[in-house]
């Protein structure tokens, strides 16, 4: 049996690549809304396609064992949450797998004096209608969509200590808030500069306090074929 993985979100595909070298049987499939995964030197299990999800996806019923979709909060408006879900059900196999992982943005362990620029930050993400807090509905969001055995746990991650998964942590938000600069910045009341100033200052806090972050992982089943047809 060929089993195909499509990673939704896939950006520059590191993690896509490493799985595709580690299981050469398998094909990955990576897609995202911006072209910037690799084009030509890549393994020949890979397969990379710009797409918008909101759109709908470009494969037909039944086709992936297992689908993975991560830190997709951005990019979606709480609306489309629904018809995005049904569409991976649509494309996943009767038996088959979805992982879904999205961090809680409330960053743990800083003080609330602290927090003044984080929170200003979210006020406006939410002001242009971004949700911050679907990660609390994704066990909602899957069973609504028709997947079963649905399962949720979550992880913590140091930011900036605790060695080197802490520092990857730190370089990795830092560079989250940064790439929101040239869409936030005006419309919190900030120049560049200062928004990168009050970013920096804020994550060299969350160094210091020993923040962290919880990761939430979930994952369901779409049902087999006799089992969908014995709920009919």
């Amino acid at each position: 049996m060929i089993h195909r993985l499509p990673k939704r979100s896939c950006g520059s595909a590191t993690w896509l690549l490493e799985m595709a070298t580690e299981f050469p049987e398998v094909e990955f499939y990576g897609i995202d809304i911006s072209p910037i995964f690799p084009r030509e030197i890549k393994p020949p299990n890979t397969h990379f396609s710009i797409v918008d999800v909101v759109q709908g996806l470009p494969f037909p019923d039944d086709y992936f064992s297992f689908a993975q979709q991560r830190m997709f909060m951005p990019a979606l408006r709480t609306s489309e949450w629904p018809s995005v879900m049904a569409d991976i059900f649509r494309v996943v196999k009767p038996g088959g797998w979805i992982q879904l992982l999205e961090a809680d943005p409330n960053i743990h362990n800083v003080p609330e004096e602290k927090m003044d620029f984080w929170n200003k930050f979210l006020e406006y993400r939410a002001s242009v209608n971004e949700d911050h807090s679907t990660f609390r509905r994704l066990a909602k969001h899957l069973k609504r969509a028709g997947f079963q055995s649905v399962q949720r746990r979550y992880m913590s991650v140091p930011v900036g200590w605790n060695g080197p998964i802490g520092d990857l942590m730190r370089d990795v938000y830092l560079g989250y808030l940064l790439a929101y600069m040239p869409r936030s910045a005006a419309g919190m009341g900030l120049t560049e500069a200062e928004f990168e100033r009050l970013t920096r200052e804020y994550i060299s806090c969350c160094t210091e306090v020993e923040a962290y972050l919880n990761f939430h992982v979930l994952t369901g089943q779409k049902p087999e074929v006799e089992e969908a047809n014995a709920r009919a």
